[in-house]
């Protein structure tokens, strides 16, 4: 979902960018610039989501992710993470000190850890953000 959500934008950067009142020439050296920074920044997102294999949340709040090798990892919360009924968003921040956003989707009603996240979520909810 992030690799989309930044192909989108992508898009309609350079399509905003295209459309305003400059020099031909400039529209697409920006156009073109602002691709090449939206690509970097989508590579840099699939390479650090793809270092971390699983999430685990426990019930103080901890988060932690499983790498490719088996070792868990101290991910860091960061403001503007959110759950809803059965879609979550959270940012994350690895050790190495690289963001990038993971999509979550489940049903309380089905999956007993989904709730478990729920649950979670609203109890520590004033803590995420300020580890």
């Amino acid at each position: 979902m992030p690799l989309l959500s930044g192909c989108l934008a992508a898009l309609c950067g350079s399509t905003m960018l295209l459309h305003t009142p400059l020099n031909p020439a400039l529209r697409a050296l920006l156009a073109v610039a602002w691709m090449t920074y939206c690509g970097l920044q989508i590579a840099r997102q699939a390479q650090t989501a793809a270092g971390v294999r699983r999430l685990r949340l426990d019930s103080d709040g901890e988060l932690r992710g499983r790498t490719p090798g088996g070792d868990w990892i101290a991910l860091r919360l960061l403001p503007g993470s959110v759950v809803w009924r059965q879609h979550a968003w959270l940012r994350l921040r690895t050790p190495g000190g690289r963001d990038y956003g993971e999509y979550l989707t489940g049903r309380a009603d089905v999956a007993g850890e989904w709730h478990r996240l729920q649950l979670i979520w609203r109890q520590r909810s004033a803590a995420f953000g300020h580890n």
